[in-house]
This record gives C-alpha cells, sequence and structure tokens, in this order.
C-alpha cells in the first residue's frame, strides 16, 4: 500500500454527515466500549473539536456521529477512483449484545440510518471493527456484536456493509507475545464469523498493524485495506 500523510488524504473536512450522498464512501466504525471508535475517527479526520473521546472503558458515544471529508486527488488514486466522492465515517455507539436486553444504541443507529439515508445509495460502503488489545478476545464476542449492528440497518438500506477490516487498538506497552496470541485467538473469531440474519456474508480481514492515538496514517491504511482497489 503507498504511504500517504494524513494531510495528502484530506482536501477538505466538512463537519457533521446528516444525509448520505450517491458518491459517498461510508465507513462504519464499531466495537466494544473503549476499543478506540471514536479514536479512530478522530484521527482520521482531524476532527479533534467534533469527536468526543472517552478515556477507560465507559462509552461516552451515546449517539450516532458522521463526519463528511472530501477526499484529494492522491488518495482518489490510492482507493482507484477519479470520481468527485466524499468519505463519511460513522461513529457508532456501543452495542448491547446479551439476549432480550433492550439495545437503546441499535435503536439510535438504525434512526439515524433511516433518516440520513433518504433515496441515496452510498457508493462504496465498509465496517472497521475496533478492538482493544488490551482485552482478551475470549470474553468478548465479534459475532454477538457485529448480530446486533447488523439488526439495525433496514431492510431497504443498500448495500449492506458486509466488507469487514478488522484493527487492534492499544494504549502503553503489550508484551510482543501476548499481542500474538490474542491476534490468532481474534482471527479465528474472524474466520468462523455466520451472516448475521437477513444480510449477506461477513468477508473479513486484518489489519497487520497496531493503532493507538497520534497515529492518523494507521487509520488511513486500515481504510485502503477495507477498500482495495480492483
Amino acid at each position: 500500500m503507498p504511504h500517504m500523510s494524513i494531510m495528502s488524504w484530506l482536501k477538505d473536512r466538512h463537519g457533521l454527515a446528516f444525509q448520505l450522498d450517491d458518491d459517498d464512501i461510508v465507513v462504519f466504525v464499531v466495537g466494544p466500549s473503549g476499543s478506540g471508535k471514536s479514536t479512530f475517527v478522530e484521527q482520521a479526520t482531524r476532527s479533534y473539536d467534533l469527536v468526543k473521546v472517552g478515556t477507560g472503558l465507559r462509552p461516552c458515544t451515546a449517539t450516532v456521529q458522521a463526519i463528511r471529508c472530501e477526499l484529494s486527488e492522491g488518495a482518489k488514486a490510492a482507493l482507484g477512483t477519479t470520481m468527485q466522492r466524499n468519505i463519511v465515517f460513522v461513529d457508532t455507539p456501543s452495542f448491547h449484545t446479551q439476549p432480550g436486553r433492550h439495545d437503546e444504541a441499535a435503536y439510535n443507529l438504525k434512526s439515524w440510518l433511516r433518516k440520513s439515508k433518504s433515496k441515496s445509495t452510498p457508493s462504496l460502503v465498509g465496517t472497521i471493527y475496533m478492538h482493544r488489545v488490551e482485552t482478551d478476545p475470549r470474553y468478548e464476542s465479534v459475532q454477538q456484536h457485529l448480530n446486533a449492528f447488523a439488526h439495525a440497518f433496514p431492510k431497504d438500506f443498500v448495500p449492506f456493509p458486509q466488507r469487514l477490516h478488522a484493527v487492534f487498538s492499544y494504549e502503553g506497552v503489550i508484551p510482543h507475545q501476548t499481542i500474538q496470541i490474542r491476534r490468532e485467538t481474534f482471527e479465528t473469531q474472524l474466520h468462523a464469523l455466520r451472516p448475521s440474519i437477513g444480510q449477506p456474508k461477513w468477508v473479513t480481514s486484518f489489519h497487520p498493524a497496531l493503532f493507538r492515538q497520534g497515529e492518523p496514517e494507521t487509520a488511513w491504511q486500515a481504510v485502503l485495506e477495507l477498500f482495495p482497489r480492483a
């Protein structure tokens, strides 16, 4: 993948997005509480004044936030397109995965999707799944979280973001052996993913580099992996 600085990716940032357009590239950022979703969006979009980033594992994103940015010519070339396109990062709340429990986060996402889509059909959609490397993947179900995410999509939302790229986030110092073990455990869950009810099969990939605050280029490299050139 070509190396591009954050300044060379973005031509302009338009701020919060309330409607999705036909020429939008839409990236849904999902994951458990404290996994780094808001930090990923903040770093990728340079939206330090718009995105609320929490500290610790308590969720700070209660509603859906979407930020639209205009891609530079270099970014469009890297993504294999010459069209005039914007990219919309959708920062989602964390979903409840316990059966039978009311999930306000899923309800909020469904409401946002119904209001934002209108009659438009975004050209490309995909999902970034964040996981904090300090958390043992054995105690979190990727399948259940994605089922809750998929369940929030109205039946008329096309296309569904079935292309999924997983990213490990981290803070502090983690032993390399621990990272490797947890990466293997997480990848096993990815490979075992079943289609969510009523949706197509997930198409998964895993980012080779760890993401942390202050490394926006890693976020953009993940976007490149999510939308590989044809």
